[in-house]
């Protein structure tokens, strides 16, 4: 689809320019007389966008959080790109914890691999309370994500005090039950 340019004389453009007659000594010059005095016939291509632009363009956030102390690391990588082959790299936000160890490393790891965004959130003080603290960034990944995936030691404790499900306990629970969009708790 094109549209037309206004009518533009060449006197306006020279103005605009700030040429007068001996700016461009040696160049070729349009005549302003007859019917070289306009660019009405000049076209512009128009920008559009396709009927389903706002949905096309619109990213989901998923979270992974879970244990600092995985029992296997091999098989929490496992279980991570077994989730994230579910998501496409070109429409997903991977959104962690951005702790240096557990299933905020892995998770990172493998999907900056597989070619996902990052986002990370990380706690400022290194405790439960505060207001940068693991609660507080805990919310802010609930927050955020659509669905949240907290990956979890099978064995362990007796049960989780926050879902009371016989798995280790994890304040990766904590922050998946807090997603309005949905989780999962994925044994390990």
């Amino acid at each position: 689809m094109f549209r037309y340019l206004p009518y533009l004389s060449m006197a306006n453009i020279s103005t605009i320019a700030g040429t007068d007659s001996n700016d461009c000594i040696g160049t070729e010059r349009i005549p302003r007389s007859g019917c070289g005095t306009s660019l009405r016939g000049f076209i512009e291509p128009m920008t559009s966008f396709p009927l389903n632009f706002f949905f096309t363009n619109v990213k989901k956030f998923i979270g992974f959080v879970g244990t600092s102390r995985p029992a296997s690391v091999g098989a929490f990588q496992s279980a991570i790109q077994s989730v994230l082959s579910k998501y496409s790299p070109l429409d997903t936000v991977v959104v962690s914890g951005g702790e240096p160890k557990g299933v905020d490393t892995i998770a990172v790891n493998c999907a900056r691999q597989a070619g996902f965004e990052v986002l990370e959130y990380t706690p400022a003080v290194k405790s439960w309370e505060g207001a940068n603290g693991y609660k507080a960034r805990n919310i802010q990944i609930a927050n955020k994500c659509e669905f949240v995936y907290s990956f979890v030691n099978r064995s362990g404790s007796p049960s989780c005090y926050h879902c009371h499900a016989s798995h280790h306990k994890s304040a990766g629970c904590y922050t998946a039950r807090l997603c309005k969009g949905g989780h999962e708790v994925v044994l390990v």
